[in-house]
């Protein structure tokens, strides 16, 4: 059967650990997995204002294919420190633009 070029995994993975092929709900979590091992954490309670726009540059491009919920989460799971804590536990975010005017 031609997979039209792709290469196909049976487990809809490839040797790189990376979503290729497969059920779009299986890949959907993946590929949130894969994003957040590839966004490094970001320590607010050491940040400068550098880091803070390298940061948000990278998890910016990382997630622009996701949706906002999925985008929130991902944001709040790579955010540490006791400032960023207090920070997340006390925001109401519904959406992605309303955290990038915030952050």
């Amino acid at each position: 059967m031609d997979d039209g070029g792709r290469r196909r995994f049976e487990d809809g993975i490839g040797g790189d650990c990376l979503v290729e092929y497969g059920d779009y709900k299986d890949d959907m979590m993946k590929a949130e997995y894969n994003m957040r091992e590839l966004i490094p954490y970001f320590d607010l309670d050491n940040a400068s204002v550098e880091s803070a726009e390298d940061f948000w540059w990278g998890f910016e491009m990382a997630t622009e294919w996701f949706d906002d919920a999925t985008r929130l989460r991902m944001f709040a799971a790579r955010i540490r420190g006791t400032v960023g804590e207090r920070w997340r536990l006390n925001s109401r975010l519904t959406d992605f633009e309303t955290l990038k005017r915030r952050f």
